[in-house]
């Protein structure tokens, strides 16, 4: 691959790649028709361990491994997990390769690898490092950020990805490049998180799925941005600057692009090395996943985001990679560098509360993206 070994360091170390339920490209979901049993699930992205692991969600919200434990098969550094909205389907993004790994979700909720088990993302050296699926369910959006480019697919029969024509649009300048993709809740949109420039990449949606750049192409971040997310009401977009000690908030215009909010940014006392945000459904609250824990927020009009009293809830893990609310929008769940997936309930007003007995449980090495699912058994 066209990568360097300092690259590639940096992107097994640096950087974040966040898929959440919120923002267009987490868990599916969905009810349970007559006669069926939904099965809830979570997937963690080990990036230290080339696997995924996989959980069940009891009546609790709390985490169990499934057996196994873990996928038996990914490629090299997969740095972000994404499911279908029917929750049929999983996709890891494997940044230290060029390539997406596929797979159906199986009985149970297991991931079983589809026929080809990877597909390409592009050439040597792209390192998809984010991937999502539009709510349609038509469409998988990657962001390769070792070559500026978001790779584009259709979603075949059986889940199987297929490249479109072109298979990838420009995105971004520099190194690195694209690390986060999102789509809006009405599939129009496409925004695109570009580290190394400090923007935002926005593009519509065609009918074929393909993208198309705005007018402007590039809306400003903070610095070092690595994650975008999306309210469900599609009216609003929350970045994760890294390198900021703040969150950039837009709101999302009738043609889809992005306005900075009065404020422009939102912040409270502890907010450091934000990562990743995550809307529970109603859209009323937003958590970010930080150094130390997690900041909570509650949404307020316009879109604005008001700290909540306590700003901050800690977490045992360090180094917050990832944090997403489940389906249900009771729970939620965030993954760390150091392997531990930390639990929360979400009570009155939104404040969390860490899970008891078990506030936390174990993933694989270096786990970088968590994302909750329904499948229909």
């Amino acid at each position: 691959m066209n990568l360097t070994n300092t690259k590639n360091s940096y992107l097994a170390l640096s950087l974040v790649s966040i898929l959440l339920s919120a923002c267009g490209g987490g868990g599916g979901g969905g009810g349970a028709a007559p006669g069926t049993t939904p099965v809830r699930s979570a997937y963690v992205a080990n990036s230290g361990s080339n696997n995924v692991s996989q959980y069940f969600i009891d009546v609790t919200g709390a985490l169990t491994p499934m057996n196994p434990a873990t996928t038996s098969t990914t490629n090299s550094t997969p740095t972000s997990v994404t499911v279908d909205p029917a929750g049929k389907y999983a996709y890891v993004a494997n940044s230290g390769g060029y390539d997406i790994s596929q797979y159906t979700i199986g009985a149970g909720g297991g991931l079983v690898p589809m026929t080809p088990a990877t597909v390409l993302s592009g050439a040597a050296g792209s390192a998809p490092i984010s991937i999502t699926v539009d709510p349609t369910g038509k469409y998988a959006y990657a962001a390769n950020s070792g070559s500026n480019e978001v790779a584009q697919f259709t979603i075949g029969a059986g889940g199987g990805l297929l490249p479109m024509t072109p298979a990838t649009v420009a995105s971004g300048t520099g190194f690195p490049g694209p690390v986060s993709v999102t789509v809006d809740p009405t599939s129009k949109y496409v925004y695109v998180v570009n580290q190394g420039s400090n923007n935002v990449s926005q593009y519509t949606v065609g009918t074929s799925g393909a993208l198309t750049a705005m007018t402007p192409p590039t809306v400003a971040t903070g610095t070092s941005p690595i994650s975008v997310s999306v309210d469900p009401s599609g009216k609003y977009a929350y970045v994760a600057n890294f390198g900021s000690t703040y969150i950039s908030q837009y709101t999302i215009g009738t043609t889809g692009a992005l306005t900075p909010m009065t404020p422009a940014t939102a912040t409270t006392p502890g907010l450091t090395l934000p990562t990743s945000v995550a809307i529970d459904p109603t859209g009323k609250y937003a958590y970010v996943s930080i150094g130390s824990g997690v900041a909570q927020f509650l949404i307020g009009a316009g879109g604005v985001l008001g700290a909540m009293t306590p700003p901050i809830v800690p977490s045992t893990g360090f180094t917050q990679q990832s944090i997403t609310v489940d389906a249900s929008g009771k729970y939620v769940y965030m993954a760390s560098q150091n392997g531990v997936i930390s639990q929360y309930a979400i009570g009155v007003g939104g404040l969390l509360t860490a899970m008891a007995p078990q506030s936390s449980v174990v993933a694989g090495n270096l786990p970088y993206s968590i994302t909750t699912a329904v499948s229909i058994q």
